[in-house]
């Protein structure tokens, strides 16, 4: 059995009423710019008065308030005009009746349109998209943005974290940087602060401390800042330092291997140079071209796993092997580097280390070759760290998969004003996953 379909009046009555709470459509219009215009009227002739807390049906004044909605039904974004109703109370009240529930606190849209906003927003819709398809202003959408996300991301709980990865991403020209703490058990972002120095990460350190949290570390995988050990050893006194591969490669890539490039292009060059003239022939300039063509790129050929190679890149590393001594020389430590993370106990990983330190120094005194010293250097002060990492297994691989993600949010929104702003965006876990702070949209 079919019910019956109830009158156009009482169904407009109906909509209005459950839409707008306390008020019902009085008459409506269309704008010049094709928006509709309702215009409510209060259901209840009178108000309860704050002050003495009798109904009160006498009013000094009424004025207009504007408020933006969006509707479906209407086609898209619509205004809807209220009355704001200043008492005339026998007890002297001249207040100003409460404002509507559904109107969104401190701003002139409604709450249902700010969770649609945020619905949006959570579907990872640019702001400006938002703000063109909404009307509602740029800076409120941002406001509602940045709420949600602190909402999930701000003071997150602490006391479950044991493994712990430190990094430090640019967030500004003229090496403005933030550090980032991830716990790599669970793959979240604990916090993100301004700065790298001690005293800008001391305060998340001092948190762990002050919480009785900072004997639950149990392993701090970092990079090669010179801050971190610091800071770890007086606050964390139960972690293993640990370095991270990728970071000592870095260090071997940008340090060694591209001082070995320039330094054999050097040497290729100066002989060439000191050949008289009637040496400098045909063949002579063509060795000059092969030495200086086969260590272009070579430190991505020493670096790369070789089951990554192609066969065009193996022939070509072969051939800078035969042609370049010192780059012969330099190959085997990659390799050397790469085993002391896949140690299986701490004793092989300090022999591997230590061997690999040896072969630094004989390459630094046959070739002459500074830059490979100083490398050798950096891995005897951080032997611990390095010994450790293989116990840890846990390297800021993952955090820098996330900082990665961080640095295309920046470039696509060619940076960020705000700083919580961007923190929040970037490593807010996702702002698509965020609970709606709007409790009348659920």
């Amino acid at each position: 059995m079919f019910n019956s379909l109830p009158e156009v009046s009482c169904a407009a009555e109906l909509y209005f009423n459950n839409r707008f709470p306390g008020y019902r459509l009085k008459q409506y219009r269309t704008e010049e710019s094709g928006r509709f215009c309702f215009i409510l009227e209060p259901s209840e002739l009178g108000v309860i008065c704050p002050k003495c807390q009798q109904y009160c049906l006498r009013f000094k004044d009424t004025r207009t308030l504007t408020v933006l909605d969006y509707d479906n039904g209407a086609g898209g974004p619509c205004v809807v005009l209220i009355p704001r109703r200043r008492l005339r109370c026998r007890c002297k009240c001249t207040a100003t009746e409460p404002m509507p529930s559904w109107i969104l606190p401190k701003h002139r849209i409604t709450v249902r349109l700010a969770a649609f906003a945020q619905h949006l927003l959570n579907l990872r819709v640019s702001i400006s998209d938002v703000a063109a398809l909404t009307g509602i202003d740029w800076d409120l959408l941002k406001e509602i943005d940045k709420s949600a996300l602190e909402l999930r991301f701000k003071n997150k709980d602490l006391g479950r974290v044991k493994r712990l990865a430190i990094d430090e991403i640019s967030i500004h020209k003229k090496h403005q940087f933030a550090t980032v703490f991830m716990d790599l058990e669970n793959r979240e972002i604990l916090e993100v602060i301004k700065g790298k120095s001690i005293e800008n990460i001391r305060p998340f350190f001092e948190r762990l401390k002050a919480d009785n949290f900072a004997e639950n570390i149990q392993s701090v995988s970092v990079d090669m800042n010179a801050a971190y050990p610091k800071v770890i050893k007086e606050y964390l006194g139960n972690a293993k330092l640990a370095y991270d591969l990728f970071h000592v490669m870095q260090h071997f890539t940008t340090d060694v291997l591209k001082e070995a490039k320039k330094h054999s292009i050097a040497q290729a060059r100066q002989t060439d140079r000191e050949l008289k003239p009637r040496d400098k022939t045909i063949e002579a300039k063509q060795e000059l071209s092969i030495a200086v063509s086969t260590v272009k790129n070579a430190e991505w050929l020493v670096v790369t796993d070789p089951s990554l190679l192609t066969p065009e890149k193996v022939e070509k590393l072969q051939r800078l092997r035969a042609v370049n001594r010192l780059f012969s020389d330099l190959y085997p430590l990659a390799a050397k580097l790469r085993l002391i993370w896949r140690s299986l106990s701490q004793e092989v990983a300090r022999n591997e280390l230590q061997e690999t330190i040896e072969l630094c120094e004989v390459i630094a005194l046959e070739h002459d070759f500074k830059p490979i010293q100083k490398f050798a250097g950096m891995l005897k002060r951080r032997a611990e760290g390095i010994v450790n990492a293989c116990r840890v297994g846990l390297g800021t691989n993952i955090l820098e998969g996330a900082n990665n993600t961080a640095k295309v949010i920046k470039r696509l929104a060619y940076g960020f004003k705000d700083f919580e702003y961007f923190k929040y965006t970037s490593f807010g876990q996702s702002s698509w996953n965020t609970p709606s702070i709007f409790i009348e949209a659920t």
